[in-house]
């Protein structure tokens, strides 16, 4: 059975004292009361207590998706038919002959060239059309636009941090992409901005702003020359849970451990000091991170040369071609 929000705000109700009772029916106060202890459970359930024998607490499987990135090179084409606005202006449907846009190029804010004039991209609705910011009614067809790659790439709005290695389509033949520092990247960027097949990634955090979660980039050496389809798993950062954000991730799996982890908040909130209901979050930890591991880690490595092995490579691994075979 899957918990979801509203199952265990009557759990947590319940054990504060207000009886079992839905979230709706409970006084705003006292739904902000509920929800703190089932956020502050649910979190110590996700960065759970480093377990004795182990070295760090454990990392849930299922926080760590796979995602697919578009690393898009500098491309260029011409107008088909001039530029049409259905909002007085406000924003433009660009509609080019050859394709060139791509999804992500809205989530880093790129901006599309024609002529001598530039507009910011506002959505993608194919490759060959976009919408842009700004009136662009006047441009003339045929005229050429273009869209600048820098090397630089939005990473998901819900990552924390990656998980592995940055890897290409399975035939391209292409190595895993190292991950080194931001500043690595920089430097090399310094002495040589060219364009190739990227060899090195950084991440770099974008600037804070407490009214939204705080973004980061993918830097590439060199700016990708084509456009490569890149795949990499990354660690989630999760939003608060609440009545509209019902659903918990790994409640699927783990529905009685996350109860047992908010009766374990609501308790401390309570008494302030941990008992028994900690005591039981702790004692169901050892059998849900088993769990975990069961189902979320490779059952073998397999061997050097063969789909299994290459498919977990590390971004620190070495490489070795023996008359221009890889070994």
């Amino acid at each position: 059975m899957e918990y979801q929000f509203g199952d265990l705000v009557e759990h947590i109700a319940n054990k504060l004292g207000e009886g079992w009772t839905a979230y709706a029916d409970l006084a705003t106060a006292q739904q902000t009361r509920v929800g703190s202890v089932i956020n502050s459970g649910y979190n110590q359930f996700l960065r759970p207590p480093i377990l004795p024998g182990e070295r760090k607490h454990h990392e849930w499987g299922f926080l760590r998706p796979i995602h697919t990135l578009t690393a898009w090179a500098s491309t260029e084409s011409t107008l088909d038919g001039a530029p049409t606005s259905d909002d007085g202006g406000t924003t433009s449907i660009v509609t080019v002959d050859d394709a060139m846009f791509y999804d992500n190029m809205t989530d880093s804010a790129e901006s599309l060239t024609i002529g001598d004039n530039t507009y910011p991209i506002a959505s993608v609705t194919s490759t060959t059309v976009c919408v842009v910011t700004g009136d662009a009614q006047a441009e003339t067809d045929e005229t050429e636009c273009s869209v600048t790659a820098d090397g630089d790439y939005r990473l998901p709005a819900d990552y924390g941090a990656i998980a592995g290695p940055l890897t290409f389509a399975v035939s391209s033949g292409y190595s895993p992409i190292k991950i080194v520092s931001e500043t690595a990247i920089r430097r090399v960027r310094r002495h040589n901005s060219g364009t190739g097949t990227p060899v090195m990634a950084g991440i770099r955090a974008l600037a804070i702003d407490q009214t939204a979660l705080q973004e980061f980039d993918l830097l590439l050496y060199p700016i990708p020359n084509t456009a490569y389809e890149l795949t990499y798993r990354y660690h989630v950062r999760l939003s608060e849970i609440d009545d509209t954000n019902c659903r918990l991730p790994g409640a699927a799996d783990h529905s009685e451990i996350i109860l047992q982890a908010c009766l374990a908040a609501a308790e401390q909130r309570m008494f302030d000091q941990r008992g028994d209901e900690y005591a039981n979050f702790l004692q169901m930890l050892p059998a849900a991170i088993s769990f975990d591991r069961m189902a979320h880690s490779a059952e073998h490595f397999g061997t050097p040369g063969d789909a299994a092995h290459y498919g977990i490579l590390h971004a620190t691994d070495e490489f070795v071609t023996v008359g221009g075979t890889l070994r």
